[in-house]
């Protein structure tokens, strides 16, 4: 696993457990968050440098959480499979495999393009959560 901050963990724990308790969301927590990236940054690299981008972090993932192979990335960078892992009674997932993927995934949009960037397309995705102080304001000026 590469190292990924352990602000950017906290980061995507939060954002996770937003997504979790949203109402009326049916979807997987992790599909969610990566869907929202997707959109977001999209738009800044392009389709296929996202899903690029997730399957590295996917890969990465999986070597910590060996149930992730259930997981695929799309064509389109949609993910599937999550829903089949279960909430860690799967053998070898646990609920920690999503929070792995989606630190992954925030880690390498790090490299990419650097804190303040990944910062800032996060606050534009989850403006509602990340408005009380997880971003200082002179970073996403």
């Amino acid at each position: 696993m590469t190292s990924v901050s352990p602000a950017t963990q906290r980061l995507a724990a939060r954002i996770l457990a937003f997504e979790a308790t949203r109402a009326g969301t049916n979807n997987d927590e992790a599909m969610q968050v990566c869907e929202r990236l997707r959109t977001n940054l999209s738009k800044l690299s392009g389709p296929d440098a996202y899903s690029s981008l997730l399957l590295r972090a996917l890969t990465l993932a999986r070597r910590v959480h060996p149930a992730l192979e259930l997981v695929a990335v799309q064509p389109d960078g949609a993910l599937s499979g999550l829903d089949q892992l279960g909430r860690g009674n799967t053998a070898g997932d646990s609920p920690t495999s999503r929070a792995v993927l989606v630190s992954q995934l925030l880690g390498l949009v790090e490299v990419f393009v650097g804190e303040t960037l990944m910062r800032r397309i996060t606050l534009d995705a989850w403006p509602e959560i990340l408005a009380d102080g997880e971003l200082p304001s002179e970073e996403i000026k």
